[in-house]
């Protein structure tokens, strides 16, 4: 745990940005509860924080369901939506995003991948929307480091009214805590579009789930 902590600090020294700016640091604190449902679907309700400008200021709040149910033993899908608000000068500005996602998972003797699209209307009050899709690829590795079960994963961002718009690229590690709770840590390079220019942020993760 500590070579970890120790390995996400090295990446992002020298490196400082404000919200908007290239190298911005920031901390995401997302808690997920996953509740096994009668009809073997899953309900996912989820919350998250995120500070920016160096991890300083409280600037993106998202709270979130999700039904997800088993086509198969290796894909699942379902509906769900996402109540964010966005912090800027002017104050927060509410975000509206229904989504559907689809998940395939497919496991073999030394790795396990997981894929997951989701196509998603987001739109705000007095302003025009846009549909994005989102597709998430991460692959588990076939070992634990002192009860540590690294990742890899990338997601790419497309919007119906720019293209291509944003790139995560994450390396992480679950760790289970308790039977019912399992968290994650995680260092995640993000590469997005904003006015106009590409920009970087470093973004350091830690995430609860809770299983019911």
């Amino acid at each position: 745990m500590r070579l970890l902590y120790l390995l996400l600090f090295l990446c992002t020294i020298g490196l400082y940005g404000d919200i908007g700016q290239n190298n911005d640091i920031q901390l995401w604190l997302p808690i997920e509860y996953q509740i096994e449902m009668k009809n073997k679907g899953q309900l996912r309700l989820s919350a998250e924080e995120r500070l920016g400008a160096n991890a300083t200021f409280f600037y993106f709040l998202r709270l979130q369901g999700t039904y997800v149910y088993p086509v198969t033993d290796k894909i699942s899908m379902g509906p769900g939506y996402r109540q964010m608000w966005s912090r800027t000068t002017g104050g927060w500005t509410p975000l509206y995003e229904p989504i559907f996602d689809t998940f395939f998972n497919w496991k073999s003797k030394d790795l396990r991948l997981q894929l997951r699209n989701r196509l998603a209307y987001r739109f705000v009050e007095g302003g025009r929307g846009f549909f994005r899709f989102r597709l998430r690829q991460r692959i588990f590795a076939p070992f634990t480091v002192a009860g540590l079960k690294p990742f890899l994963s990338e997601e790419v961002f497309f919007d119906s009214n720019r293209g291509f718009s944003q790139n995560r690229a994450q390396i992480g590690a679950d760790y289970p805590v308790l039977e019912e709770v399992e968290t994650q840590v995680s260092y995640m390079l993000r590469t997005r579009i904003s006015d106009n220019s590409w920009i970087n942020e470093h973004v350091f993760g830690l995430f609860f789930k809770v299983f019911y």
